[in-house]
């Protein structure tokens, strides 16, 4: 796995990059936030996909997980999604210990 740094003005962040980094870093991310309880945010396109992937490897670090899938497209990229994603995570009893994974690019990721 490579490890890229970003530093900006007034924030820095990485982006780790690499082939099946997820047993790695999701349990890792658990392990670190201190938590029971994981909301994975997705689009349709990706749960197809992966319908499980993310789930599994979760489940394997002892957490409960609930998964929000959302429509793919520009279009859904409004306060009506976001409300959503609230909506879900009020259902689902999120606190603050809750660590939400957004895994997606466009909707998902902004």
């Amino acid at each position: 796995m490579k490890t890229l740094h970003v530093n900006l003005p007034g924030r820095e962040y990485k982006i780790d990059i690499g082939l099946n980094i997820l047993d790695q870093l999701l349990p890792a991310a658990v392990l670190s936030n201190s938590t029971d309880h994981v909301v994975v945010v997705t689009n349709t396109t990706l749960h197809d996909l992966y319908p499980d992937r993310i789930s599994q490897v979760l489940q394997n670090s002892g957490v409960r997980v609930s998964t929000c899938v959302l429509e793919d497209g520009e279009e859904y990229k409004n306060l009506e999604t976001l409300s959503l994603i609230f909506d879900f995570l009020m259902k689902f009893s999120a606190n603050r210990k809750t660590l939400v994974v957004a895994f997606g690019g466009g909707v998902i990721g902004d």
